[in-house]
């Protein structure tokens, strides 16, 4: 059995999977079964809220399988079928709240009226965005990427809100929070994450993930969280609601200091690249190794270490804001933003020889939540608190 797809519920309380022979919906407290269906393979499955409502998208793989063409909305209960729309081109992404439904394929679109499955609008969108790239909110604002710009637009009023100028590279991953009001984005270079205000475009926020390039698969918005999925092995938390303390902001990404890093990134990041550079691709990723089978009562952090690296940055992290509060007027915010950068909260690295991570990652219950390639779900405890690294908590299978 092999996993195509897998995604949290409205709340994170659920996680639907999608898998070659079918799908199931797990609950995430315990990670129990809650319902199952082994009808062939399935590419997409989205589930209303804690509600007995589930869109499903076959992968097409089989002749038992539904086409990627027809969108099924499933009654769990009843064990029925409620109704089937077939659209003229392959399914990318299916989103829905209490009100309203979205669906995008290639080049289109299409909003309906949730209650009775009656098409409101369609929207046409660029060819660009093939990897379904499209979130709404509960309070029914669509997001949905256009290379290098993202587009708000209102699903109740059927208006657009803003074009936002969100990275001069394409958009690779994108959120909105519940509320409608904040945007993340992140290009293909993964180096920056930037929040936006969902109805005036303004810039919130810049987060710095690394120096070097990588992918940033997931992002999504918990509670005054932002959650960072990279390719690098690592899920970055981000606090939205205040800023970090010196003592929690660590980097992970490099053994270099922040004050190299930030220096480096000048020529490595999207905003200040006027040529190509040579990134020193060998260079040594820090590891932190977590004892998940351990005995004892895990704390959610491990005990700090005062290593002479976590001394040098952080105090080259702590002479970089102090330089930027006394030259800040006189600099323009992009370099203001290499100087002060604000790093993650938190972070959390998959255990050794764990498969990568699945563009599934997210905070339930108060732990991070992430889901790999292989089908293991896993655990980390989050020190709301400290920050820091977080330990593994536990590994579970849904295959």
């Amino acid at each position: 059995m092999h996993l195509n797809y897998a995604n949290f519920n409205q709340d994170n309380s659920c996680i639907c999977v999608g898998y070659d022979t079918g799908f199931r919906i797990y609950e995430c407290e315990n990670f129990t079964k809650c319902y199952e269906e082994m009808e062939g393979g399935i590419s997409i499955v989205e589930m209303l809220c804690n509600s007995s409502l589930v869109a499903v998208v076959g992968s097409g793989e089989t002749l038992t399988a539904l086409s990627r063409r027809r969108l099924r909305m499933i009654n769990t209960k009843q064990h029925t079928t409620i109704c089937e729309l077939t659209f003229p081109a392959a399914i990318l992404a299916v989103k829905m709240n209490l009100e309203r439904l979205v669906v995008l394929i290639e080049g289109m679109l299409y909003i309906y009226d949730i209650t009775k499955m009656r098409l409101l609008h369609t929207i046409e969108v660029s060819n660009a965005n093939c990897k379904g790239l499209v979130a709404l909110s509960m309070a029914s604002n669509v997001v949905y990427a256009c290379e290098g710009d993202v587009v708000v637009f209102d699903c109740k009023k059927l208006e657009a809100v803003a074009v936002i100028s969100a990275h001069r590279r394409e958009v690779t991953a994108l959120a909105i929070n519940n509320d409608g009001t904040m945007i993340a984005t992140a290009s293909d270079r993964g180096t920056l994450i930037r929040v936006f205000d969902a109805e005036s475009g303004v810039k919130l926020k810049q987060l710095r993930r690394g120096t070097y390039p990588t992918k940033i698969s997931a992002l999504s918005f918990s509670d005054g969280w932002l959650i960072a999925n990279s390719g690098t092995g690592t899920i970055h938390v981000f606090k939205m609601d205040g800023d970090e303390s010196d003592d929690s902001i660590i980097d992970n990404e490099s053994e270099h200091n922040v004050a190299e890093d930030d220096v480096a990134s000048m020529s490595s990041d999207e905003d200040f690249q006027t040529s190509s550079s040579n990134s020193n691709s060998n260079s040594n990723n820090t590891t932190s190794n977590t004892n998940a089978n351990s005995n004892t009562n895990p704390s959610l952090t491990p005990a700090p270490t005062n290593s002479m690296g976590r001394i040098l940055r952080r105090t080259s992290q702590t002479l970089g804001r102090r330089a930027a509060q006394s030259m800040g007027p006189l600099l323009p915010p992009r370099v203001l933003g290499v100087l002060e950068p604000s790093r993650h909260f938190a972070s959390c690295k998959l255990p050794l020889g764990s498969s990568t991570p699945t563009g599934l990652v997210g905070l339930s219950y108060d732990r991070i939540v992430g889901v790999s390639e292989s089908g293991e779900v896993l655990v980390y405890g989050l020190d709301k608190v400290k920050g820091g690294d977080c330990q593994l908590l536990e590994t579970t299978s849904i295959l």
